[in-house]
């Protein structure tokens, strides 16, 4: 309906709903569903009547800016501004935000594009209608501990969307307003909890400029958010992922129109292990979420801690002292402790993979360069180790060769090998890059196929490139100083989208 077709008697009654209503948004929401039209076409009735006198495009900015929101779950996602959103995936998560008792903020993003077809010159800046209830350009503390910085914009385009943010807020984690989906940890001081720096993924189309930075910002474009629970001292958060009709994957949770509880885990990767230095309760933390998830495969690197043969302390006295005190110097030991480790989950219903790992190679190492007339307790342990080597008996290494004399089924793979679970690589562990080099999260993100690695024990998720933490004890002696481990695992769910589960006191959801 146009302004000049509505009676008097409808003018009298948008005044008077727009003094009687406690906020304009909710007296827009009314007038619109009782004269069945848009919000948009009620705003611009209202600039009409001068109701309300600052420009649309200023007052939804105004109302952003002053959005509170208060409750124990949130969703948080990002919205460009003069695009339209993807309407299933938003559907969705407004039907597993009442599922999960959660409130939706979504970040306004500004962003001008010459090319955009979705312009409304006479209009000028707007956000869709779905999500101007859930608008918000205000900064959210929504924990003593995790800070929401919609009031930060970030270019939407920016390739490292995280970069200058790592001081910012203090110890306190951030989540930023982006359409790309990234992680990281920055290093803090014993004592301090960790700092996480999350961006959200966004739940509008993509709508970039038609240049090379756009292009790229295109296909880096992910429908997605974050999920954020509190839970007293501690929160826990997770990036969620949809697919390209906007359904997605929660834990056990498939919100597809429709809320279904099942399995729905092709994988779970594991933290590295380093048995002998695990975390006890982090190890049956992880048994305990793969019982519950009931995955088909499960991923365990660095498996072998290899203290008894580490090339890193063989002249430092001191440390091979303790280690002698503590019987961790014999070899034969060290290979009882991973095959009985490894027991649990050979007896499992799913199926273990396993990549070569830096820590595995210490043993090929070991026998390639010792000397074993200067390592006595260990001589005939060298022997048999060297015999398999000359013999041709482990081609994927030593460790590899064990693993499969104990536990045929268990599949391990060489540096070479490539085995992907629903399109995600697992032949990366982290500790070599291109053509020998030394690996590292930013070189894996411009390969041209999506990966789990592990090795840092600092989660951190760049793209395609996502990387669990550890499940050992979070000092061991070497990470000295400012440290960026955390307890972490990953699960990669049957649609193909992959979710980091990162643990505070051994708990990583409200939800299960």
């Amino acid at each position: 309906m146009r302004f000049h077709e509505l009676k008097n008697s409808d003018i009298d009654k948008i005044i008077k709903i727009y003094k009687e209503s406690p906020t304009r948004l909710e007296a827009q929401e009314l007038i619109a569903k009782e004269m069945n039209t848009s919000l948009r076409t009620v705003r611009r009735w209202a600039k009409k009547l001068r109701i309300i006198e600052a420009p649309e495009a200023e007052q939804l900015i105004l109302d952003a800016e002053k959005r509170e929101l208060k409750g124990h779950r949130y969703i948080f996602t990002w919205a460009q501004s003069e695009t339209p959103i993807h309407q299933d995936f938003f559907q969705n998560i407004k039907k597993y935000a009442d599922h999960i008792d959660a409130e939706i903020g979504v970040i306004a993003g500004r962003y001008r594009n010459p090319d955009n077809i979705y312009a409304r010159p006479e209009e000028g800046m707007w956000w869709a209608d779905e999500v101007l209830n859930y608008l918000t350009l205000n900064r959210h503390n929504v924990h003593k501990y995790l800070s929401i910085l919609a009031d930060v914009e970030v270019i939407p385009t920016a390739s490292t969307p995280m970069t200058g943010f790592e001081g910012f807020e203090s110890e306190v984690s951030v989540i930023i307003g982006h359409p790309r989906v990234q992680m990281k940890v920055v290093p803090t001081l014993e004592g301090y909890r960790k700092k996480e720096i999350f961006t959200t993924g966004a739940c509008t189309i993509p709508n970039y400029i038609k240049k090379k930075t756009g292009k790229k910002a295109e296909f880096h474009h992910t429908l997605g958010f974050v999920v954020v629970e509190t839970d007293g001292e501690e929160f826990y958060m997770r990036h969620v992922t949809a697919q390209d009709d906007g359904s997605f994957i929660d834990l056990n949770t498939s919100v597809d129109g429709d809320i279904t509880e099942g399995n729905f885990i092709d994988l779970y990767a594991c933290g590295d292990k380093h048995f002998g230095e695990e975390d006890e309760n982090m190890e049956m933390t992880s048994r305990y979420m793969i019982s519950k998830l009931k995955p088909k495969y499960v991923r365990l690197d660095d498996i072998f801690n290899g203290h008894s043969v580490n090339p890193h302390e063989g002249n430092d006295p001191v440390k091979r002292f303790e280690r002698h005190k503590d019987g961790e110097l014999i070899l034969d030991n060290e290979l009882t402790l991973l095959c009985s480790n490894l027991s649990w989950y050979a007896v499992q219903d799913f199926k273990v993979v396993i990549p070569r790992c830096n820590h595995d190679i210490f043993l090929d190492r070991y026998v390639a360069s010792q000397d074993w007339r200067k390592d006595i307790p260990n001589a005939l342990s060298y022997m048999k180790c060297a015999s398999l080597l000359l013999e041709g008996k482990a081609p994927k290494g030593l460790i590899p060769y064990f693993i499969n004399l104990w536990y045929p089924d268990m599949i391990v793979l060489s540096d070479n090998e490539s085995f992907r679970i629903s399109g995600w690589e697992q032949s990366v562990h982290g500790h070599i890059g291109a053509n020998g080099s030394r690996g590292s999260v930013i070189q894996f993100k411009r390969l041209s196929t999506k990966m789990i690695t592990a090795h840092t024990h600092s989660p951190s998720r760049y793209d395609g490139v996502v990387t669990v933490g550890t499940n050992t004890l979070l000092r061991v002696g070497y990470n000295r100083g400012p440290s960026s481990w955390m307890h972490c695992d990953a699960i990669v769910h049957r649609n193909g989208k992959s979710q980091q589960l990162i643990y505070h006191n051994y708990k990583c959801t409200t939800l299960l």
